[in-house]
């Protein structure tokens, strides 16, 4: 898919107060829980504190990490609005990934009082203000040359987008902006870019005690999220079994 040029105002996104509960609940009608409240605070002191730290965040499917990043998405547009700059968020397909992805944060504008205030531009761009969300397709056939990520880089579903892709495509978008940068999802085996982002990030941790993974996929989740998250791993699988709730 092709895609138009960025703006380049300034080198990164300047920034605001830094990051803190009021901050991270203050607009969207739907709060994060606990874990998701702890992993925005560290991305967005990253983006105020100007840190372009790189975060792995592994939570099980149907754990609430596309409400995190749709909440993230919402703030920082509202927070970047009066600024000509850019958060990137890529998928590793179009359709459907992408296209939920914009549909969810279409929903929290909404929600959150800006419906017929923000924008839909060319297809896969959403305004507010100066500010917006590039959403891109990271599928080998893909064109994505020629964005910059000023405020933000999100890599969704990364066990399933090419190393190659992206650092060749992807990583370069915030190279001059010093951009914050997550990458969501689960890791199915060692060769996947977001298995060697988290092993990156857990040396890091070692040496500086900076946390940049964060790892949901156990206890700390709700029993209803581990619950829907089996389920969906066993037809994966074509184990299906009867869950019964007494």
């Amino acid at each position: 898919m092709s895609s138009k040029k960025s703006p380049s105002p300034s080198a990164s996104a300047s920034p605001p107060p830094s990051a803190n509960e009021p901050v991270v609940n203050g607009l969207a009608a739907r709060k994060l829980r606990p874990y998701q409240r702890e992993i925005a605070l560290a991305i967005l002191n990253s983006v105020f504190g100007r840190k372009g730290l790189t975060f792995s965040v592994e939570i099980a499917r149907q754990g609430g990490k596309n409400e995190l990043s749709a909440q993230l998405e919402l703030l920082l547009l509202t927070l970047y609005m009066a600024e000509p700059q850019n958060l990137i968020k890529c998928s590793p397909t179009f359709k459907p990934q992408t296209i939920i992805s914009m549909a969810r944060l279409r929903d929290r504008l909404n929600e959150a009082g800006f419906d017929g205030i923000w924008r839909a531009e060319l297809g896969y761009i959403i305004s507010l203000g100066n500010a917006r969300a590039i959403f891109l397709s990271a599928d080998e056939s893909a064109n994505v040359v020629g964005n910059t990520a000023h405020i933000l880089l999100e890599v969704d579903e990364a066990q399933d987008v090419s190393k190659e892709k992206y650092n060749k495509e992807f990583k370069p978008m915030g190279a001059t902006t010093n951009v914050t940068t997550v990458h969501y999802g689960t890791t199915w085996d060692d060769a996947t870019l977001l298995e060697e982002v988290k092993q990156t990030n857990l040396e890091l941790e070692r040496r500086d005690g900076v946390r940049r993974h964060f790892g949901m996929t156990g206890r700390k989740l709700p029993v209803t999220t581990l619950i829907t998250s089996l389920m969906l791993k066993q037809k994966g699988s074509a184990l299906v079994k009867t869950i019964r709730f007494f």
